[in-house]
């Protein structure tokens, strides 16, 4: 595909236009909350067993205080305990949830913190990859280019949602978006190697 050099402002206006369509459709999934509901439900369904991650492991990460593992084991322990299940559960199990679900409750951290962005570091470098082959251009560019970018779209984008990223900090996270799972797993909580499966 041949790569544009230049964009008329009325087609850049078409195009801003579109990308806003597409961001205000996914808008209430790019919150801190729905980020920290996401990462709940990975755990929940590590705990039902449908995920490659060990439920002991979310049941420890759960003690250790981590808010989205709280509430997953919050939410296994009430439905086993509701359908009257408990007898499916290991006896140490039972007890590590029994505990958590008899202390007070672990909110959600305000501020600063890997999940909160979780969806939105997801989602954006996606958008601006799409973007970019979508309209033959390159994701991102460096200051001495004069070509319109992916982010350079999406940037502007943003801004007529009233976000306010710059194309330098989606540019950013796009260079890092393959550095997403090791900052989440640096901001786990460490657990007993007892606790952790075999490699």
């Amino acid at each position: 595909m041949k790569r544009i050099t230049e964009v008329t402002p009325a087609d850049e206006a078409k195009i801003v236009d579109a990308i806003y369509a597409e961001i205000d459709k996914v808008r209430d999934r790019m919150t801190t909350e729905a980020s920290w509901r996401v990462l709940e439900q990975h755990f929940y369904e590590a705990l039902l067993g449908r995920r490659t991650l060990s439920a002991a492991v979310v049941i420890a990460w759960a003690d250790a205080g981590h808010p989205a593992a709280d509430r997953a084991v919050r939410r296994y322990g009430a439905e086993i305990l509701d359908q009257h299940r408990e007898g499916e559960l290991f006896a140490q199990a039972r007890a590590q949830i029994v505990k958590i679900l008899l202390r007070p409750f672990v909110p959600f951290p305000q501020g600063r913190h890997v999940v909160a962005n979780l969806m939105r570091d997801i989602w954006l470098p996606a958008l601006i990859l799409w973007v970019a082959r979508a309209l033959g251009v390159p994701p991102t560019r460096s200051r001495t280019m004069t070509a319109p970018s992916g982010a350079y779209f999406v940037s502007k984008a943003l801004h007529k949602c009233g976000m306010d990223l710059s194309e330098r900090r989606l540019n950013q996270l796009y260079w890092e978006r393959g550095r997403l799972v090791e900052e989440l797993e640096a901001s786990m909580p460490l657990v007993p190697a007892s606790v952790l499966p075999a490699p």
